[in-house]
């Protein structure tokens, strides 16, 4: 496993290095046969599956790569209080590091998700890799309509383009946004208007609050 271990530390260095200089260039880890993607999908998919995670989804992008989405297990008693959504992205150039990586807190108090944070960096932006992420978690979400009623986060500001950005991509699935924050109904859990009023005044998403509901 020295090389899962080594791209490990180079995802920490350039998560560092992206963070305190804002570097925003794609890294890439050769590939285990130069040019051959359909021979690097089937390592990787066994390497994930070999750690015990599990495969929700692979397909071949309009740019012609090869995508891997797969949810991380770690068998500690915690994995459905959080769950974690990676992309690995295959190129003829390499496989792009940091990886596209999507954190989500279950709030039990209340029956929601809360997302954390969605991570997809440099060039990696804007090409459909938290879109990807976003569908496997709504998939989580529907298939657990009794553990799930909704789910919440908070949007980062950051400049107005970058706002508007982060709303068209909430909004194309099915999320309501409202001052900064996000609120996406499971299917056929109807909440009143006090009751979506009351989760867009909470000081922060991820505050435990029960409600009563008509399913």
């Amino acid at each position: 496993m020295e090389v899962l271990e080594g791209e490990f530390k180079m995802k920490i260095e350039f998560n560092f290095l992206e963070d305190l200089f804002g570097i925003k260039r794609d890294k890439f880890i050769p590939l285990k046969i130069k040019g051959d993607m359909e021979y690097e999908l089937q390592i990787r998919v066994q390497e994930i599956e070999n750690e015990g995670f599990k495969i929700l989804r692979t397909e071949r992008n309009k740019n012609g790569e090869i995508v891997i989405i797969y949810r991380h297990f770690f068998y500690d008693g915690n994995d459905e209080d959080m769950i974690t959504i990676e992309a690995i992205v295959i190129t003829k150039k390499g496989i792009i590091i940091p990886y596209p990586v999507m954190y989500v807190n279950r709030r039990e108090a209340d029956k929601s998700l809360y997302i954390a944070d969605i991570r997809v960096f440099g060039e990696s932006i804007n090409k459909g890799y938290g879109s990807l992420m976003m569908k496997e978690l709504l998939q989580i979400a529907r298939s657990q309509k009794e553990k799930v009623f909704f789910v919440t986060g908070n949007m980062d500001y950051g400049d107005e383009e970058h706002y508007k950005r982060l709303i068209h991509f909430y909004e194309k699935y099915g999320f309501t946004c409202r001052d900064g924050k996000i609120l996406w109904i499971n299917d056929g859990v109807k909440l009143s208007g006090e009751q979506v009023d009351a989760i867009f005044s909470r000081v922060v998403l991820e505050d435990p609050e029960i409600f009563e509901y008509e399913k």
